[in-house]
């Protein structure tokens, strides 16, 4: 019976143990509404926790728990980290997939520092795993340039990781930062009828039209577009949220400037332009945007959120 790795998923695991005959004859029928019906990683149920509890290799029946409920829908798409596969068949003799790679702002590998593969959703029996080709990133970026790009989020991931946790993944928390930086997350990866927010297409080509979501309000634009979005658009979004809050300074919003202007990308990164540009994507819903993120200075509490603040207001 396969020993549960560190952050691993339970369709991961469940995948790896239903090798085991015994285990599968077992534990089919108690599993199977988790596997097959809900998300295969965290939707619990009492009967497969009790059932899990009974087994010797799991130490504890929150193995398989999620820290936030920010999570990629299976049915979206799969995201993995080629190198910790390429590590888990060597060491493992098994595909191993965790948990965090579902997690919506860690589009980056905790342990590799690179950014997350996008695979087709798996098949309905939410089993077979990465069963077609990657997806492409729709970047023009070169591998140099992405690699900055790339480094600074990561560096903006770990920094949000470092100090408040529940921040990164968004978990299931009163704390007030959390809830304003997933918002602002949210706006700059919102989806739209003709493009989304910022993060959407800054360094990727648009997201295909949607005319249906013309009706719809900004709060399931701000739902969608982040459960939609690719790891680099999330990426973005982590570097952007750097900005406003504060944490990415003047020197390496200049550095990031200089690599995106050698690849044609003009537009600013400035936490003013910022405001600016996701106002102008968003326009109709400009008045209830502005009051909720007035809401959030005394949170905020810097002038890059303030800056941020007038551009929107604009």
């Amino acid at each position: 019976m396969p020993v549960i790795t560190e952050d691993e998923s339970l369709s991961s695991w469940a995948h790896r143990a239903n090798l085991d005959v015994q285990f599968y004859l077992q534990s089919r029928e108690r599993i199977s509404s988790r596997l097959f019906y809900g998300d295969p990683d965290f939707d619990s149920t009492p009967d497969l926790k009790t059932f899990l509890a009974s087994r010797e290799e799991i130490v504890s029946t929150n193995a398989f728990d999620s820290s936030t409920m920010w999570t990629i829908p299976p049915g979206v798409a799969d995201f993995v980290c080629e190198l910790c596969l390429r590590d888990s068949l060597k060491n493992h003799h098994a595909l191993i997939f965790k948990k965090s790679w579902r997690y919506v702002m860690n589009p980056i590998c905790n342990s590799h520092g690179s950014l997350l593969s996008t695979f087709p959703p798996r098949s309905t029996d939410r089993m077979q795993y990465l069963s077609n080709l990657p997806r492409s990133m729709r970047t023009r970026l070169q591998h140099k340039a992405l690699e900055v790009i790339v480094s600074t989020a990561h560096q903006q991931q770990i920094r949000l990781n470092s100090s408040a946790p529940s921040i990164t993944s968004f978990a299931i928390t009163t704390n007030r930062k959390a809830e304003v930086l997933k918002f602002i997350a949210q706006l700059f990866l919102h989806s739209g009828d003709q493009t989304g927010g910022i993060a959407s297409f800054f360094l990727t080509s648009p997201r295909p039209r949607n005319r249906h979501r013309q009706a719809m309000g900004w709060r399931l634009l701000f739902i969608s577009g982040a459960v939609e979005s690719s790891s680099l658009e999330r990426a973005c979004a982590l570097i952007m949220l750097g900005i406003v809050s504060g944490d990415i300074g003047e020197e390496e919003i200049n550095t990031l400037t200089a690599v995106l202007t050698s690849h044609d990308y003009f537009e600013s990164l400035a936490p003013y332009d910022l405001g600016r540009l996701s106002k102008f994507m968003l326009p109709e819903h400009a008045t209830s945007i502005t009051k909720r993120l007035n809401e959030y200075v005394s949170v905020m509490k810097c002038d890059a959120y303030l800056k941020f603040l007038r551009g929107f207001e604009l």
